[in-house]
């Protein structure tokens, strides 16, 4: 971020640029502080993190004594701010951890809106001091960024968010904190290059005929892909990662309290109880897999989510999968069953605890984890997901598709939120759904025109300097370019 920093300064002439760090682990973890020293040292440019934040979080009865869901509401009404402070509390993988507990320990009401409420304070001085051009993040993910997200739709700061596009390796710059609704509709006042309407058009013809394909490599189709050979849960790793552990168990972490992260030993546990899940998954397969005949059934398909995760906690709209899967249940119509597809991601995640909530309803079905995907969307009646890619790819297919949540990809959908679920139901269940084949061509020829192909994620972090300011120069130009052509 600071080497891309550096070079949107340098192309637009900035006097000059800040980073915020906000990430815990930049905190507590002892190796991550160290190369955070060296990036200040070596950037010139302001850095600001949440350390004096954090260590207030520790004092135990800190929070009791404030009540600071009561500041957090001030604060809304004084700045005329519509979004709920739940959904920024929930757009956290931290504050909404799932599967991942014990690593993470629950926090009280008090805590969370504690957190928040320093968050917003923080955040606001941050941008108060640096009075930005513009402000920008990477991903969707995290509540700091949905919080500045916020304050700078309420100042008339431009906010950008670079994206993965879920097609191939393109990423674009979204200028909603990649959030799709109401918020932007790709399509318009929008004219595209020829080039990119045929290359739109040749990818959806592609996709369609090209039975396995999926749209780009996700860490899903790479985990479903390791489950397949059997690589995945090997009894070597197994024991390399309870030794990893044992021996690096006190060196990680900076000493004191941690409201935060649980035990050293609970997560010990929890490690182990991720590899026996893996080992029975791939000695004994889906315990939870329901013995039922598909090609004799009318059934909408829904895919859960891998968490915690963008898709669900900033793209949710604060749903989550159980929550949706009951909406979906309590609509569904008269002979239509509702198939669930386990995310591989979830393996080891997953607990016993959430397949039985719905292990006896007679309108639900589980599908095996390692079925294919392509083939339980073609013989659908449609996709129903909070926001997740198969959505996408059921709308290049011309299947009927509806998210729960707010996908950046909105617009190629047959509607959004619990608002249209029930009609949406009734119309696919009857086939009166008409594919929606321009708006998903406008989308893709939008994203062919207007992405790059990014080495995304730690690829890029961990890349030698060379390449790493050959990256970070590419992701300045693009927002160099969104800001001056589109702001």
């Amino acid at each position: 971020c600071a080497s891309i920093n550096t070079s949107i300064q340098k192309q637009l002439s900035l006097k000059n640029c800040g980073v915020f760090v906000t990430d815990t682990f930049q905190v507590t973890n002892i190796g991550a502080k160290k190369k955070l020293d060296v990036l200040k040292g070596e950037f010139k440019q302001d850095f600001w993190d949440i350390s004096q934040e954090y260590y207030q979080w520790q004092k135990k009865d800190n929070s009791k004594n404030v009540d600071y869901s009561a500041l957090v509401y001030e604060w809304q009404k004084n700045n005329k701010i519509n979004e709920s402070t739940k959904l920024i509390e929930y757009s956290d993988h931290v504050l909404n951890h799932y599967e991942r507990e014990p690593y993470y320990k629950k926090l009280t009401e008090s805590q969370k809106a504690q957190i928040v409420y320093d968050l917003i304070v923080k955040t606001e001085k941050v941008i108060e001091e640096l009075q930005p051009t513009f402000v920008w993040c990477l991903e969707k993910s995290y509540s700091v960024k949905f919080i500045a997200y916020i304050i700078c739709k309420n100042k008339g700061i431009p906010f950008l968010t670079l994206i993965g596009s879920r097609i191939e390796n393109l990423c674009y710059i979204h200028p909603c904190f990649g959030m799709g609704g109401e918020e932007l509709t790709l399509g318009k006042d929008r004219i595209e290059k020829k080039a990119s309407i045929d290359k739109a058009e040749l990818y959806i013809k592609n996709t369609i005929q090209n039975k396995k394909s999926e749209l780009y490599a996700s860490g899903t189709s790479k985990r479903k892909e390791n489950i397949a050979k059997g690589t995945l849960g090997m009894p070597e790793g197994f024991l390399v990662n309870i030794l990893s552990r044992l021996k690096n168990r006190d060196s990680r972490e900076i000493k004191g309290n941690n409201i935060y992260n649980g035990s050293w030993f609970l997560r010990f546990c929890y490690m182990i109880f991720k590899q026996l899940r893996i080992l029975r998954f791939r000695f004994f397969g889906d315990y939870h897999h329901t013995e039922a005949r598909l090609d004799k059934k009318k059934y909408f398909l829904y895919p859960l989510h891998a968490r915690p995760e963008s898709s669900i906690l900033v793209l949710g709209n604060g749903y989550d999968d159980e929550l949706a899967i009951q909406n979906i249940l309590t609509f569904l119509p008269l002979g239509v069953c509702l198939v669930l597809k386990e995310n591989p991601s979830m393996v080891e995640l997953r607990k016993a605890s959430f397949y039985k909530k719905f292990k006896n309803n007679k309108n639900l079905i589980f599908a095996p984890t390692l079925s294919d995907s392509r083939a339980l969307i073609e013989k659908s009646l449609g996709v129903i997901s909070i926001s997740g890619t198969m959505l996408l790819e059921a709308a290049i297919l011309g299947k009927p598709a509806y998210a729960i949540g707010n996908p950046e990809f909105v617009e190629c959908l047959d509607g959004h939120g619990i608002g249209g679920l029930k009609r949406f139901l009734i119309k696919a269940s009857n086939q009166a759904i008409i594919p929606r084949r321009q708006a998903v061509k406008n989308y893709l020829s939008y994203i062919f025109s207007s992405s790059q192909e990014i080495p995304w994620k730690r690829r890029i972090m961990l890349a030698n300097v060379e390449s790493r300011n050959k990256y970070s120069d590419l992701i300045a130009k693009m927002f160099v370019n969104y800001y001056e052509t589109k702001l």
